[in-house]
């Protein structure tokens, strides 16, 4: 499906990185800022079309947020597990 996704895209004249079957990530401009945005997707007879479920965050977050994804896994992870202690 994720396939399906970024032909769908390159036919509207973007492109998309599938991450899974129904999110991807894009680059975009809007009144002269570029933007990297994370949707989800939906798919009906008429193809697929973004929801508005997602983020959209300039390249400098972006960056800051890429740059600091083993601290954010190692903080998820220990919240998981506090999270299943408690139940």
């Amino acid at each position: 499906m994720k396939n399906e996704i970024t032909k769908q895209e390159k036919k509207a004249g973007k492109s998309s990185f599938g991450v899974t079957s129904n999110m991807c990530v894009d680059v975009s401009q809007f009144k002269g800022n570029t933007y990297i945005a994370i949707r989800y997707w939906y798919k009906t007879e008429n193809g697929w079309f973004r929801k508005k479920n997602g983020i959209s965050m300039s390249i400098e977050d972006f960056n800051q947020v890429s740059s600091q994804l083993p601290e954010i896994r190692k903080f998820v992870n220990a919240e998981l597990k506090k999270l299943i202690a408690e139940n």
